[in-house]
C-alpha cells in the first residue's frame, strides 16, 4: 500500500469534540486503510484541579464528600474516548469506536472492517472525523495514518 497521508496533532484534557481532515484521493483506489494511534488512554499525572472537579461534581451528585477509594475508583474510571468515522463524496463509508489506543479502518470491495460499508473504486474527496468524547490527560498526542492500494 502507498502512504497517502501521515497527519498528527496533540489533544488536551477535557477537549470534546472533532478534528477533521478533508483531502483528494487524486487515484482510485481498490483499498484504504486508515489507522488513528494516540498515546495516552488513562489519567498519568492527576493535578490538584482534576481532584477539586472531581470532588465537586461528586458533591453534587451524591450530596457527600468525596472518600480516598471513592476517588481512586473514579480516576482509575477515566479514559480518552475517540472514535473514527470516514466519508467519501459526502458519503458515509464506516465509523470504528473499540477500546484500546489504536483505531484501524479497512475500506475495499471485498474486505471492510466492522462497523464499515464495502467499497469500491473509491476516488475524489474524503472525509476523515476524529471524534472526540474525552480526552484524559494533557499533551495527548495522535497519529493519523492514510495508506491506498490502486
Amino acid at each position: 500500500m502507498e502512504n497517502l497521508q501521515l497527519l498528527n496533532g496533540t489533544l488536551n484534557r477535557g477537549f470534546t469534540g472533532n478534528v477533521i481532515y478533508n483531502f483528494c484521493l487524486e487515484h482510485v483506489y481498490k483499498k484504504l486503510y486508515i489507522c488513528l494511534t494516540y498515546d495516552k488512554e488513562k489519567v498519568s499525572e492527576p493535578d490538584d484541579a482534576l481532584r477539586d472537579k472531581i470532588a465537586d461534581a461528586y458533591e453534587k451528585h451524591f450530596e457527600q464528600s468525596l472518600k480516598e477509594e471513592q476517588y481512586v475508583h473514579i480516576l482509575n474510571s477515566i479514559k480518552t474516548e475517540i472514535q473514527l468515522a470516514v466519508f467519501i463524496n459526502g458519503d458515509f463509508a464506516g465509523n470504528v469506536h473499540k477500546p484500546g489506543r489504536k483505531k484501524e479502518i479497512i475500506l475495499g470491495e471485498n474486505e471492510s472492517s466492522y462497523g464499515c460499508l464495502p467499497c469500491k473504486d473509491m476516488q475524489g474527496m474524503i472525509k476523515i472525523v476524529v471524534n472526540v468524547f474525552n480526552v484524559a490527560e494533557n499533551q495527548t498526542a495522535y497519529t493519523l495514518e492514510i495508506k491506498g492500494e490502486k
